[in-house]
């Protein structure tokens, strides 16, 4: 009877194991086989080594620039995880329905800025960025898709930040950063996000971030003041704070007696409740169609 019960035991922990054995040898053939088809994308994409050495000779792009990129290039041939990364957030040749009007491939800009960049093989000196190259020479939509007229491709690359946006425009039309979509295209725009650029306040944002704390402050003033004197006072000495100058500015402020007055349902002598209604659906209505006009604009790249 132990015999038995011990070889029972043995098949119920088999069974446990066994599976979850087979789903991590499965998941680790398939990353594996992605890793050597980004090894194989990366060795195989064709890329123009005489333009590449002639940008570099006439100085339209800096050795620290090109010896990175030269970097990443050689890293995702052999495989290293961040180069990998760098390359699998990259948009990749044409994305489908273009002849639709899809005319956006962005890639992955989390694992761009933050998986490639916290990968261990990272080298120290190389730091990812993620930037949006528009290309030009996309082909014409046939006439009974969505859109009919031309659309320049976005296509979002991993890219080493030393690397200018001149520069990330120029080696991505010679296939040496990222994927080229087509050999025909030719990039006419590079906008690529650095964490420099955000690190401070234009002074646009300050005058606008100074206006709304200022009408946050006095809402706030405003509102405590009107709660001061309802609790504090009776309503006939009330009045002498209500009636005066600042008074009926403050109380004009105050979110709490607006509140009240927004989502009052008293209707006034005399009005037409039917056009609070017509009015609401108008409302809806537009911003119904707002939205679908904006999702569609950024579906299509317009």
């Amino acid at each position: 009877m132990r015999g038995t019960a011990g070889v029972m035991l043995l098949v119920v922990l088999s069974l446990c194991c066994c599976p979850q054995t087979t789903s991590a040898q499965s998941s680790q053939a398939i990353v594996d086989e992605f890793s050597d088809y980004f090894a194989e994308l990366e060795k195989n994409k064709p890329i123009n080594w005489t333009s590449t050495l002639n940008l570099l000779s006439t100085g339209q792009v800096s050795p620290t620039c090109y010896n990175q990129a030269y970097t990443v290039h050689n890293d995702t041939s052999l495989a290293r995880s961040y180069a990998q990364l760098m390359l699998d957030s990259t948009g990749k040749l044409t994305p489908s329905g273009i002849f639709q009007g899809n005319s956006l491939d962005i890639g992955n800009y989390k694992e761009c800025t933050e998986d490639a960049n916290n990968a261990v093989s990272r080298p120290g000196d190389i730091k990812a960025m993620y930037c949006l190259v528009t290309w030009a020479g996309t082909p014409h939509a046939p006439v009974q898709s969505v859109s009919s007229t031309a659309e320049n491709f976005k296509q979002g690359v991993c890219v080493p930040k030393s690397c200018s946006d001149s520069e990330v425009q120029n080696l991505t039309e010679t296939g040496f950063l990222g994927v080229k979509p087509m050999p025909s295209w030719f990039p006419v725009t590079v906008y690529c996000q650095r964490e420099e650029t955000y690190a401070t306040y234009s002074a646009g944002a300050i005058v606008a971030l100074t206006v709304i704390v200022v009408i946050l402050c006095v809402l706030a003033v405003s509102t405590s003041y009107e709660l001061f004197i309802t609790f504090r006072f009776p309503d006939e000495e009330r009045k002498s704070f209500t009636t005066s100058g600042v008074g009926r500015f403050f109380l004009s402020c105050s979110v709490y007696s607006n509140t009240k007055k927004v989502f009052s349902t008293y209707q006034h002598p005399g009005q037409l409740p039917a056009l609070h209604g017509i009015r609401v659906i108008s409302a809806l209505w537009i911003i119904y169609g707002h939205t679908i006009i904006f999702n569609f604009d950024a579906v299509t790249g317009k």
